[in-house]
């Protein structure tokens, strides 16, 4: 696989770009899609507001415990994995916005799609034991 970084510098300010590149038959930048969007669900899931009233911060806390299970199993390819992850990341956004209405239904669809992910693999794998008690409690707490 060839693979390097590439810089282009241009004249204006803001004009520079950076990035990875592979060339050549069937190269793959899933590293570099993985680690982008589990940057993107962290964010989003910080970014939900917690006070003392509510329960936001135990929603964020099995947010974060699904996106690890996710990370951490070996029988998800690397798709999937990525998939899933958004499905993560759009939970967390209806926790940010919880009345939301299209953010509800975001939130179902996405949980709906994690089961479906998951009924993929093994049963006795971590990320199904993980899944079916972490979705149910998102659920709870999303009020879906």
């Amino acid at each position: 696989m060839s693979q390097g970084n590439i810089n282009i510098q241009g004249g204006g300010e803001g004009s520079k770009i950076s990035g990875v590149a592979a060339a050549g038959k069937n190269q793959s930048m899933t590293g570099v899609a993985l680690g982008e969007i589990n940057g993107t669900v962290t964010n989003s899931i910080n970014q939900i507001p917690t006070s003392s009233e509510d329960n936001k911060a135990e929603l964020k806390t099995l947010l974060s415990q699904l996106q690890e299970a996710i990370n951490n199993c070996a029988e998800l390819n690397s798709e999937d994995k990525e998939e899933a992850l958004e499905q993560v990341n759009n939970l967390a956004e209806a926790g940010k916005e919880p009345e939301n209405p299209a953010k509800k239904k975001q939130a179902k669809r996405a949980s709906r799609i994690i089961k479906a992910i998951t009924d993929e693999i093994p049963p006795t794998t971590d990320l199904i034991k993980a899944v079916a008690q972490l979705l149910p409690a998102i659920a709870t707490l999303l009020a879906l």
